[in-house]
């Protein structure tokens, strides 16, 4: 249990760990299709509004990325 002596002493708590590094990067992958599907089931129920979304669902999930990056990169 080395890394919970880093931990403890509180060496630096800002810097991530290799087990916040590799969450982040699963959920990173994980994002676009689950939001894709979910999206894609209310298209079925709601087809009128949602199927342009759909439709054009990886330009819009690029351009939200692009201000979530963007406000990331602007904080930090």
């Amino acid at each position: 249990m080395e890394f919970m002596s880093d931990i403890s002493s509180g060496a630096d708590v800002y810097r991530p760990s290799l087990f916040e590094l590799i969450a982040q990067e699963k959920l990173k992958e994980m994002i676009q299709p689950a939001s894709k599907y979910i999206l894609s089931v209310y298209a079925q129920r709601h087809p009128r509004y949602l199927l342009r979304i759909v439709n054009w669902y990886d330009e819009l999930y690029t351009v939200i990325m692009l201000f979530i990056e963007r406000h990331y990169l602007k904080e930090w």
